[in-house]
C-alpha cells in the first residue's frame, strides 16, 4: 500500500482575500509565503468548479522542520454561497481549523477578545488520557470556526 509522508496544508476558502491574509497576520501571527492567481481550465476541472478563476495566498507559521502551512482561496468566479457561520459543531465535514499554543491559551483569548474577534467561550480545560488540555474555539471574520489548543 502506499503511504503518506505527512500533513501538507489546511485550505479556507475567504469572501475577501486582502482582509482574511491581514486578519491572519494580525491575529494569528501567520506570514503570506506566496500568492497566486489561478485561471486556468485544467484548475476548473481539477477543483470541480467549471470557470474557476481564483486568488490564493499561502501563510505560514514556524520556520524550519516546524512549519505548519495554511492556504486561503477567494473564487472570483463563480462565487460560493456564503458560510453559514452559526453552523453547528457537531455538522458532518470539516468543522474548525486548531493552532497549537505552548501556556498561551488565556492571553491570546485576551488580546483578540480585545480586538473584537468572536469567541465561542472562554478558554476550557479538560483531562485526555491523562494530560490536561486547554482549548478554546473563535471565528474568522467570514464566520468559520478555528481553535487554539494546548496545555
Amino acid at each position: 500500500m502506499a503511504s503518506i509522508s505527512g500533513l501538507h496544508h489546511g485550505c479556507i476558502t475567504v469572501s475577501d482575500m486582502e482582509r482574511s491574509k491581514k486578519w491572519y497576520q494580525e491575529m494569528i501571527g501567520l506570514k503570506v509565503v506566496s500568492e497566486f492567481y489561478v485561471d486556468m481550465p485544467e484548475v476548473s476541472v481539477g477543483v470541480g468548479v467549471p470557470g474557476t478563476k481564483l486568488q490564493g495566498a499561502m501563510l505560514q507559521f514556524g520556520d524550519g522542520e516546524q512549519v505548519s502551512m495554511l492556504e486561503l482561496l477567494h473564487y472570483v468566479s463563480p462565487a460560493g454561497k456564503p458560510w453559514d457561520p452559526e453552523t453547528p459543531m457537531n455538522n458532518i465535514g470539516c468543522t474548525h481549523v486548531a493552532f497549537a499554543t505552548d501556556n498561551a491559551i488565556d492571553a491570546l483569548y485576551e488580546e483578540l477578545a480585545a480586538k473584537g474577534v468572536r469567541f465561542l467561550s472562554p478558554p476550557q480545560t479538560i483531562e485526555l488520557d491523562g494530560q490536561v488540555v486547554k482549548f478554546c474555539y473563535f471565528k474568522d471574520p467570514d464566520g468559520v470556526t478555528l481553535e487554539f489548543i494546548g496545555t
